[in-house]
């Protein structure tokens, strides 16, 4: 159901310009007393004058001619003018009219009772007409305070660092910050031509309909999700939506705010964050294989041991031998552990097509490749050329499955030899299920395939004991060699202590350099000294507690040799190291990660304060948007009393009845004639637009003929067209039958057609043809396209148009349309600026629309669509007007409830 625009605004700029000219006209006239007080001696003498050249035959109306100058002298000066033209007017009539004459004394009882009357009656209307004034000011005051809070509100809505949106009931966007059309990359009115359902993913959407509906039952005051958007250009963006329900005085749902706030970085890092977490999971388990195989290898390697003795026991003679074997094996060992140190494993990942997009330092080193070499499928250069086609075709094969890979092979070394390495990847697949490739390690295993080759060598030459110890000697370097590969292999500082003294034991590469202190310097250390003092304590009890759980310990907070403070996610777990009781710790840095988390508390607190601020304001426009339309509604009644005196007095004074009236007198009375009609059209217009905006009234849709309708508008403005010598055509159709109410739409087409008038001259600056005003009945819409379902009327001028930028301007309250048209050679119209919004107002309530077409120096075209009676199928269509069709929903709302009040479309004069 289409709504209104709940912050619409009051067109805060144009009132509060007026409220400046009348300010500056007021302080003139404040600055000009003599003037004021001088007009009422004036009108005061010229109403002695007329009265005493009337005559005696209607001298009881002599004191009515006092009455219109001390009233006039009131209202233009104010109080004080106003108890002067009293006081004069007591003393011109004692004096002049009142026996004996040309004296103030004495007088009768009645005659003193008279003027004494006339004296009360006269100080009544000057401080009437005091207070009007200072009403008046009063109004200025409120419009002014109604404009500085609409600003403000304006100023929180606009500039919010998140989106911020007004969505109806229906879903349909009301309102728009320029924060949420960034994010969603749409233009405001392409946005605001569509609902949030239509640019919500399906898979959220659901859940955004199921919380709105809890919404709407009073289940909830509000909630939050994540949801994502598709944006203008088909990408998707991550949001973070915070949804409130406002509802109106009566208690029923009004229509939405949103909060808008673009979460992609987040959810990007979270993804990094869960392939970091797959990439760990692999090497764990890389780790666990590699620990299960030294396990499986070291008992095959006690079996062949076992095997190895028998032999050995039964060739004596070679007992010495092997004693030396066993010394070799001890010292080669401990060679291998040290080399093992400073020799990580090789790491290479890929792009989901295959390609190898990096290698570590380890395998350039250790192949002698570049890293452009390596790059693409150039990694399979370095593979012996006897096992390149077996393992590229196990990698595509896995590849195109998405498929764990692993692939013996030989290696080339930097310096030609090849060396058996065992190859092994995961694939990485981001939470959406996108598969971005693999993450794998290359690890060297040509000592154990060697050691293997021996020992099968041995178990048939029994007599080779030598050979077979040196083999069993390799077989334990090299399961010494993937475990220190392992440790050091880890992408995360590690480190080993122990248990009871916290001292470290081993660090790893990636510890050593993320905190900055050398190895020598860590084995000299303990837990303790990594810390900052606030944190002993914590970690003191962790660290005694006699039976903690393995795996994560929470969020620590560690400090660097250079004194940087880290935020660190530690895991332990408990170990047995060279006989002593250890622990291993794994390291994961969150810093960015809590300071991310602590930047999006922060913004979500700013969001909140400012929906709340924004609510606030609003709440307040929308108080004294109501009070300003009952002000003027009352007021509209309170000043029509005067200005209806007046014109009345006008009038009896140009026909006459008090006497002669002079050529330049006929003149003046037909300006003070004119001039009250034009104020009484202005506060007419005025009360009219407030009926409106209070939704008091009603509408009597019956079948209209346009034909007809137009037929009887056009001689309405005749006179205005021949006054400026233009011309005017009408255009009937076929018959048309539209739904309407025939007074509010002659309304609507007489302010249309003197529109035209009043912005066209004739003749045409341009082509110095007369000017043209076409009103014309269609079917076709501004496109020509055929609408079976609507009638059109068209007013057309070749008037000086109206610049794009203003088109939608001009429907708002209280915007002169001349403000939109200014040219060389446009006349200064006056008017309150309230006749294309109200007659919008009126088409949407009869079930239509108002629309203008115009550019400058083109001319002019609005067009008025309303509903046909019969549709193109020829079946009858329903006269009342859908909800989702009115223009306004408080005027909807209003007519449901029953409480409408009928409003003619333009007063009488009289109350």
């Amino acid at each position: 159901m289409p709504a209104r625009d709940p912050a619409r605004p009051a067109a805060s700029a144009d009132v509060t310009a007026e409220h400046e000219r009348l300010t500056v006209r007021a302080a003139r006239l404040r600055a000009h007393p003599a003037a004021r007080y001088g007009a009422a001696v004036a009108l005061v003498a010229v109403g002695t004058l007329a009265t005493a050249g009337i005559g005696p035959e209607i001298e009881t109306y002599t004191v009515n001619v006092y009455v219109m100058a001390l009233a006039l002298a009131a209202w233009y000066g104010g109080l004080g003018p106003g108890l002067l033209g009293t006081a004069l007017s007591v003393l011109a009539l004692t004096y002049f009219f009142v026996p004996p004459y040309f004296a103030l004394f004495p007088l009768t009882r009645s005659d003193a009772i008279r003027v004494a009357l006339f004296a009360a009656s006269g100080v009544t209307i000057s401080w009437v007409s005091h207070l009007l004034r200072r009403a008046v000011r009063e109004v200025a005051a409120g419009v002014e305070r109604a404009a500085t809070r609409e600003a403000l509100f304006r100023h929180t809505f606009e500039q919010a660092a998140v989106g911020i949106a007004h969505v109806g009931l229906d879903g349909r966007w009301l309102r728009i910050n320029a924060r949420l059309a960034e994010i969603l990359g749409y233009a405001p009115e392409e946005l605001l031509a569509r609902t949030f359902q239509d640019v919500t993913l399906p898979e959220d959407l659901d859940a955004d309909l199921a919380h709105v509906q809890a919404l709407l039952r009073g289940e909830a005051a509000h909630y939050a999700m994540d949801k994502r958007y598709r944006c203008r250009d088909g990408s998707t963006v991550w949001v973070r939506l915070t949804v409130a329900l406002v509802r109106d005085a009566a208690g029923r749902p009004d229509y939405f705010i949103s909060v808008v706030e673009d979460i992609g970085a987040q959810k990007r890092a979270e993804a990094e964050l869960q392939a970091a977490a797959a990439q760990n999971a692999h090497l764990a388990e890389t780790e666990r294989e590699a620990r299960e195989e030294a396990e499986a290898a070291a008992l095959q390697l006690q079996e062949q041991a076992s095997e190895l003795e028998i032999a050995n026991q039964q060739l004596q003679d070679e007992a010495a031998e092997r004693a030396r074997a066993e010394a070799a094996a001890r010292e080669s060992e401990a060679r291998f552990r040290n080399v093992a140190d400073a020799a990580p494993v090789m790491l290479w990942v890929t792009a989901p097509d295959g390609r190898c997009t990096f290698l570590n330092r380890q395998w350039l080193e250790f192949t002698g490749q570049t890293l452009a070499e390596g790059r693409g499928y150039g990694w399979l250069d370095a593979v012996h050329p006897e096992d390149r086609p077996r393992a590229e075709q196990q990698f595509v094969e896995s590849n195109a499955r998405r498929a764990p890979f692993r692939a013996d092979y030989r290696l080339r070394r930097h310096d030609g030899a090849y060396r058996w390495a065992v190859d092994a990847a995961a694939p990485r697949f981001t939470p959406d299920g996108e598969y971005l490739g693999y993450v794998g390690s290359v690890i060297d295993i040509d000592e154990r395939t060697r050691l293997l080759e021996a020992e099968r060598a041995a178990r048939v030459a029994a007599e080779d004991a030598r050979a077979t110890a040196e083999a069993l000697g390799r077989r334990a370097e090299t399961s010494e060699v993937l475990a220190r590969q392992l440790f050091a292999l880890s992408p995360l500082p590690k480190w080993v202590y122990d248990a009871e003294t916290l001292a470290f034991l081993d660090v790893n590469d990636v510890a050593v350099r993320r905190y900055g202190y050398t190895r020598e310097e860590f084995l000299s250390m303990t837990i303790r000294d990594i810390r900052p003092p606030e944190e002993v304590p914590r970690m003191l009890d962790l660290a005694r507690a006699p039976h903690r759980a393995e795996g994560s310990q929470g969020v620590f907070r560690h400090r660097t040799k250079g004194g940087e403070l880290l935020d660190v996610e530690v895991f332990l777990r408990d170990v047995p190291y060279e006989g002593r009781r250890a622990v291993i710790a794994v390291v994961q840095d969150v810093t960015e990660r809590q300071r991310a988390d602590a930047a999006l508390r922060e913004a979500t607190r700013a969001a909140e304060a400012a929906r709340d601020e924004a609510e606030a304001a609003q709440r307040g426009a929308e108080a004294a948007n109501r009070a300003k339309s009952e002000f003027l509604a009352n007021m509209s009644h309170e000043l029509r009393t005067p200005l209806n005196a007046i014109g009345g007095y006008a009038q009896l004074l140009e026909m006459g009845l008090h006497g002669p009236v002079t050529g330049e007198q006929h003149a003046a009375l037909g300006r003070v004639t004119r001039a009250q009609q034009h104020l009484l059209g202005l506060i007419n217009d005025v009360l009219n637009y407030a009926k409106l905006e209070a939704g008091r009234v009603e509408y009597d849709l019956q079948p209209v003929d346009l034909n007809e309708m137009a037929a009887q508008v056009a001689p309405l403005v005749e006179p205005m067209v021949r006054a400026k010598g233009l011309v005017l055509e009408v255009r009937p159709s076929a018959p048309c039958l539209v739904w309407a109410d025939r007074e509010k739409l002659s309304q609507v087409l007489v302010n249309l057609l003197s529109n035209a008038v009043k912005f066209t001259d004739s003749p045409d600056p341009r082509t110095g043809a007369p000017g043209r005003v076409t009103m014309s009945i269609t079917s076709r819409d501004d496109g020509d396209a055929p609408q079976p379902g609507l009638g059109f009327v068209r007013v057309a001028d070749t008037g000086v148009g109206i610049p794009r930028d203003q088109q939608d301007r001009i429907f708002e309250p209280f915007v002169q349309v001349r403000a939109a048209a200014r040219s060389a050679y446009a006349q200064p119209v006056e008017g309150t600026g309230l006749g294309l919004a109200i007659s919008r107002d009126l088409a949407q309530g009869m079930g239509g629309d108002l629309r203008v077409r115009s550019a400058p120096g083109e001319g002019s075209t609005f067009t008025v669509s309303l509903r046909r009676v019969v549709d193109a199928a020829g079946q009858p269509t329903d006269r009342r007007v859908d909800g989702e069709r009115r223009g306004d929903e408080r005027r909807v709302r209003r007519a449901r409830r029953g409480d409408a009040v009928e409003v003619a479309p333009a007063d009488t004069g009289t109350d």
